[in-house]
């Protein structure tokens, strides 16, 4: 399976007026990537898509409802995913989560909401 390949700003990737695609390891980390950067409930054809981001704007988040969010978040994408490490930071009010899942291989990343 393939999809179009986003830039940085998560917009399609034109080149040379052609669309790249992308697959494999590359694509399930553009979707992680896609997926927790949505608001649960945002996308209209998937409202169990996404990451819930109650959990993340409160004055005082809470680890375990953090980390809640994202293995619900990796459950909609692969039943799979298990969620290994999750932490936060929260610095010039903005929340930064560090996370690890494993399914058939570990994959790590890292995303800014």
């Amino acid at each position: 399976m393939k999809d179009f390949q986003l830039d940085e700003n998560h917009d399609i990737l034109i080149q040379t007026c052609d669309i790249p695609y992308v697959s494999g390891k590359q694509q399930e980390i553009q979707k992680i990537q896609q997926v927790l950067g949505t608001k649960l409930g945002e996308w209209k054809y998937n409202s169990n898509e996404g990451l819930d981001f109650d959990a993340l704007l409160q004055k005082h988040p809470d680890q375990n409802r953090i980390r809640e969010a994202v293995q619900n978040a990796l459950f909609e994408i692969d039943e799979n995913y298990v969620l290994q490490e999750c932490s936060y930071s929260v610095e010039d009010k903005v929340i930064q989560i560090k996370a690890s899942a494993e399914s058939t291989a570990p994959v790590e990343l890292y995303v800014e909401v």
